[in-house]
């Protein structure tokens, strides 16, 4: 786990899958997002699962100071060659959203 100031980023776990792609489904989040069709939880276990082998993309689930899941962020595409990636944050928690 990596602690910062205000939140905490841990590993994405497979508990957290069913709220994630609930996050991802909501229609404030997936218009800015490049998924235009719903996920189902099978969508998101497949997507939790290629991480583990995906040298390409680094997320984390991302925790307030009561522990409580907000959202998850990330790198993904990453280009080690040309040192490049893009950044990826999902607030997810509608509570938690507007503070940043």
């Amino acid at each position: 786990m990596i602690h910062g100031a205000k939140v905490k980023f841990r590993a994405i776990e497979r508990d957290d899958l069913p709220r994630l792609r609930d996050w991802r489904n909501s229609p404030a989040i997936r218009r800015r997002t490049r998924e235009f069709r719903l996920l189902s939880l099978v969508d998101q276990e497949r997507w939790s699962e290629s991480l583990h082998n995906d040298r390409h993309t680094i997320m984390f689930d991302v925790l307030d100071e009561k522990d409580t899941l907000t959202g998850v962020a990330g790198l993904t595409y990453m280009d080690w060659k040309n040192r490049r990636a893009e950044v990826s944050i999902c607030v997810g928690d509608e509570g938690a959203q507007g503070k940043g």
